[in-house]
């Protein structure tokens, strides 16, 4: 039987693997967009995997970087439904995921809707000391991390362009007040 300790080790190493597998699916999207559906068709199975290996109680951030992670993954394959399902998900379990946070407003966006409602709270999350006093990143690499971000799915959907231009505009301004 299974140590606690063995056990969390377990859970933490098939939450890496998960992660990897997603990571490289996303790789493959990327040079591929074919594969768009054969993705799609997967994410049911992954996010089976990810509900099976909670790490909540001990490593809350991973745990939620890894639905942020699958949800990213989703959008990209084009199901902006269940990308924004799973991004809600990572940001309920951790609400410090700016990656996690842009990814779900751009899943709104993918759905038509103009994310009027969880826009500026995300550009606010920039805003937010904790991440200058954090010492880890700052304002401006927060930031710089979104706005990535944008830059992946715009380059992934053009056609959304113009819908996430106020987005983007928005966390611009809050870089320029960085400088």
């Amino acid at each position: 039987m299974p140590t606690s300790s063995s056990s969390r080790r377990w859970t933490t190493n098939r939450a890496r693997r998960i992660s990897a597998v997603v990571w490289d699916l996303r790789a493959l999207l990327n040079s591929r967009e074919t594969l768009a559906e054969s993705v799609r068709e997967l994410i049911p199975a992954f996010t089976t995997a990810t509900e099976s290996v909670d790490l909540r109680a001990d490593h809350p951030y991973e745990y939620a970087s890894l639905y942020a992670e699958l949800g990213a993954l989703a959008l990209l394959a084009g199901a902006a439904e269940a990308g924004e399902s799973l991004l809600a998900r990572a940001v309920e379990i951790d609400e410090r995921q700016p990656a996690a946070e842009t990814w779900l407003v751009l899943a709104q966006i993918a759905q038509g809707d103009g994310a009027t409602g969880t826009m500026p709270s995300v550009v606010d999350e920039a805003r937010d000391p904790l991440w200058t006093i954090s010492g880890g990143i700052d304002t401006a690499g927060v930031v710089n991390l979104m706005l990535g971000e944008i830059d992946t799915f715009t380059e992934r959907f053009p056609e959304h362009n113009d819908a996430v231009a106020d987005f983007r505009t928005m966390l611009e301004g809050v870089e320029t007040e960085t400088t």
